[in-house]
């Protein structure tokens, strides 16, 4: 049976459920203060209004990630086949049926803190903790946006082949070009060519051992041999001269 995904609210709760946490603390704090004899201060129209503002301000950022998730995904839904070989997005454009050979990039954005150990994670539970999205990018560029609202980040039905971190996970729709095979392979010579010069005073003996050793970066050690080659090259044209 297919496992269908869209916007319910378990995942609304969800997604919002750090700041639902943080909440009963503010009550609990002026409980505190006014039993430990600080009545007039925390009844201070001063007082009540910097504790608003700055609670406005805290779950301000979660409003914004709620708004701009609902409103990406309130017609989208997604379905996959068991065995997850294959998926179907329906949204206000039409219905997209692709295999997962179709999909070039799953990237998955989550807050900034779950790159951490799990023992440092969570000490600021900020509000808006939970939001995330996957951005799925399909080898003719078509690109799909999956938020919180719809599923799970943190444990998504598609397996993410690249994980970024952001303190604010806004929804980001640019699709990074892929360089070509030939825009690779020039990168690759600039870096050799850089290698080179760096290596055109070693000895002969210093660049073998470079073409041998573990731990130099490839293009180090094709700089190293062509250096070597260029070397022996020269050499016989000045024996046969």
């Amino acid at each position: 049976m297919n496992k269908i995904y869209h916007i319910n609210g378990r995942h609304h709760v969800k997604s919002i459920s750090n700041g639902l946490k943080i909440l009963p603390w503010f009550p609990v704090a002026l409980a505190v203060g006014y039993l430990g004899g600080f009545t007039s201060s925390i009844l201070d129209p001063g007082f009540l209004k910097v504790l608003i503002i700055y609670n406005s301000i805290c779950f301000l950022p979660a409003l914004l990630l709620h708004v701009t998730y609902y409103f990406a995904n309130r017609d989208t839904k997604l379905e996959i086949e068991p065995g997850g070989r294959s998926i179907t997005i329906t949204n206000s454009n039409g219905e997209y049926c692709l295999q997962i050979d179709d999909i070039r990039k799953v990237e998955r954005v989550i807050y900034s803190d779950y790159k951490l150990p799990k023992w440092q994670q969570n000490w600021t539970p900020m509000p808006w903790r939970n939001y995330g999205y996957l951005k799925l990018i399909t080898t003719d560029d078509k690109m799909f946006l999956l938020t919180s609202l719809l599923l799970d980040p943190l444990k998504p039905p598609i397996h993410p082949t690249v994980t970024k971190y952001s303190y604010i996970p806004f929804l980001e729709d640019r699709i990074e070009k892929e360089p070509t095979i030939e825009e690779l392979k020039e990168y690759q010579r600039v870096e050799i060519e850089a290698y080179k010069a760096k290596f055109q005073n070693h000895t002969e003996e210093e660049l073998k051992k470079k073409t041998i050793a573990n731990g130099f970066k490839k293009e180090a050690t094709i700089a190293a041999n062509e250096l070597l080659e260029e070397r022996k090259t020269i050499a016989n044209n000045t024996y046969s001269a």
